[in-house]
């Protein structure tokens, strides 16, 4: 029988968060300067947190999928199905934008200066468009959800071709899927990250006897050979790593899974608490010490902030979410 739940997938949620976080924190720069000394130890082992980026995507390459076949996804069930996640993602992420304008508002009258607010930037925020025109996207995390989105159009149409009964087709288009990168290497496309996405898309198949073991193996190596010529060893590293926690383990350890239940809260929203924590505190604090104690402060505060978060604004919209049904299910 088939698995429908995978404990670890929400540890790892956890734990991806987690390292963004560390990431920005350890990297945060603003008009002081850096926080951490510029190409110090600290913003060198800091900058492997931009790896939970990727888990992520290998997360969203696994349970997209995994949704669908749950409820024996069709085409013509695709307004529904981004309906769905439109809800799911696009409350929340609309809700930390409106949190962002605020208190970018609050400081320019702080400081009075002028706040140059411009709607078409907002209009493309709406769109995931930022990174194709010339704007700049309000949070840094947000280009990562265009990708999500962009993914989430394009599955809806690989994915009646991959769950056939024709097993040579549903390891063949996953694979081309991930080999678009050679051909479309625009940072800004889904198809850079798809050898990533792809190795979860194989790992799925196989944890749901939709391909052999050998091919589906086979199918995650050459994706993770793809992606470490396209995006990187260290990031081709990264997903087989997440693809083997997802398949050998079945963690369920309670506060990681508090922390993956509040996951994409915290991702949203760290930058603007944990970052403005920083930059508040982080021009008192002049030993690596005190740093450090920012550091924390910064990270708890942000966790403890996205838990508000996820009550108020995540866990309604998931529920919205839930209500958008896309079949019987089986």
């Amino acid at each position: 029988m088939t698995r429908s739940y995978y404990p670890s997938i929400n540890i790892l949620r956890g734990i991806a968060a987690l390292l963004v976080c560390v990431y920005h924190f350890t990297n945060h720069t603003d008009h002081h300067g850096d926080f951490f000394a510029s190409g110090g130890w600290t913003q060198r082992m800091g900058e492997w947190g931009t790896m939970g980026v990727f888990v992520f995507f290998i997360i969203t390459g696994f349970v997209i999928p995994l949704s669908m076949m749950k409820y024996d996804f069709r085409l013509r069930q695709l307004p529904r199905f981004l309906a769905k996640r439109w809800l799911r993602i696009e409350i929340p992420y609309i809700a930390s934008i409106a949190l962002f304008l605020v208190v970018d508002g609050i400081f320019h009258m702080k400081n009075g200066t002028t706040w140059d607010f411009d709607v078409f930037q907002l209009l493309h925020h709406l769109v995931y468009t930022v990174a194709l025109c010339e704007h700049e996207w309000y949070n840094p995390i947000y280009w990562t959800l265009a990708i999500e989105m962009q993914f989430y159009l394009l599955i809806a149409f690989l994915f009646p071709l991959f769950t056939t009964s024709k097993q040579w087709l549903n390891g063949l288009i996953p694979m081309a899927f991930a080999a678009s990168s050679l051909l479309l290497p625009d940072h800004r496309l889904v198809f850079h990250y798809a050898p990533i996405f792809s190795q979860g898309i194989y790992l799925l198949l196989i944890m749901q006897k939709r391909l052999p073991i050998h091919w589906g193996i086979a199918g995650i190596l050459m994706s993770a050979g793809i992606s470490s010529y396209v995006n990187g060893a260290d990031i081709a590293a990264t997903g087989l790593v997440t693809i083997a926690i997802i398949a050998f383990t079945n963690i369920d350890w309670k506060p990681f899974n508090r922390l993956g239940t509040i996951s994409y809260s915290l991702y949203l929203t760290h930058g603007l608490i944990g970052g403005n924590v920083i930059y508040l505190l982080g021009r008192y604090a002049e030993s690596f010490g005190s740093k450090m104690l920012v550091f924390v402060v910064a990270l708890f505060g942000s966790i403890a902030f996205a838990r508000v978060y996820w009550w108020l604004i995540e866990r309604p919209s998931q529920g919205w979410s839930k209500g958008v049904r896309l079949g019987s299910g089986k």
